[in-house]
C-alpha cells in the first residue's frame, strides 16, 4: 500500500496555503482563486507528482517525498548451497526464493549466509534480487538484508540498493519481522530520485 493523496485534496491544500498568505479574498487577480490556481500549480510540489495510477489519486515521486508502505514476504524454496560446522555453531549458505506482496509486489532470488549459535540465535545477511513493482513502476533492485534471531524467526532490516528499469532511482530500507515459518511482515520507507 502505498500513501496517496487526490488532486483534490491537493488542491485544497494550495488554496488554503495560499490564503493563509494573504489577507485578500480569493479574485481573478489573487492567484488564490481557482482559475489562476490551475496555473499556478505548475510551479508548486504539485509538478513534481507521478501520472495517477487511478483516477483521483497522485503519488509523490521525488527525492523529498518519502513514500511509506508494507507487505508480506514469503519464501517459497530454498537451497542449501553450503554448510559447516566450528565448534558449537553452524554455517549455511543457502540459496532463497521467494515473493513479495503489497507496497514491493514481485518475486525475490537470493543468497543469503545463516550463522546458527548454540544458544539458538540465528544471525543472517545477503543479497536478493527483487523484480517486481514499485508505487506502479516495473523494475530489479538488488536489496541487501541483515537478521537475526530465533532459528526460523529473525528481525530484521532490509537497504534497497541498485535498481534498473522503471524502477531506476528507487532508494529505500525497510524492516520484517517473521510472522510465520518462512513467511515475514515488512514496512518500507521510500523516495525516488528521478
Amino acid at each position: 500500500m502505498v500513501h496517496v493523496l487526490s488532486k483534490f485534496a491537493l488542491a485544497g491544500l494550495v488554496v488554503l496555503a495560499a490564503n493563509a498568505c494573504s489577507d485578500e479574498p480569493p479574485t481573478a487577480s489573487n492567484p488564490a482563486s481557482s482559475v489562476e490556481m490551475q496555473a499556478s500549480v505548475k510551479g508548486s510540489p504539485a509538478d513534481r507528482l507521478q501520472e495517477p495510477q487511478q483516477a483521483g489519486e497522485v503519488v509523490f515521486a521525488n527525492a523529498t517525498e518519502i513514500l511509506s508502505g508494507s507487505g508480506i514476504m514469503t519464501i517459497t524454496g530454498v537451497t542449501l548451497l553450503d554448510s559447516k560446522v566450528s565448534g558449537p555453531n553452524r554455517f549455511f549458505t543457502r540459496s532463497v526464493n521467494g515473493t513479495f506482496t503489497g507496497t514491493l509486489a514481485g518475486t525475490f532470488t537470493s543468497v543469503i549466509t545463516v550463522t546458527q549459535r548454540d544458544n539458538g540465535i540465528e544471525t543472517l545477511h545477503g543479497t536478493r534480487v527483487f523484480t517486481g513493482t514499485v508505487a506502479g513502476r516495473s523494475g530489479t533492485c538488488e536489496i541487501e538484508v541483515t537478521a537475526a534471531g530465533a532459528v526460523g524467526a529473525p528481525v530484521g532490516h532490509f537497504t534497497i540498493t541498485t535498481c534498473t528499469g522503471g524502477l531506476e532511482g528507487l532508494h529505500g530500507h525497510g524492516t520484517f519481522q517473521s510472522i510465520g515459518f518462512g513467511i515475514s511482515a515488512y514496512t518500507v520507507q521510500f523516495n525516488f530520485s528521478n
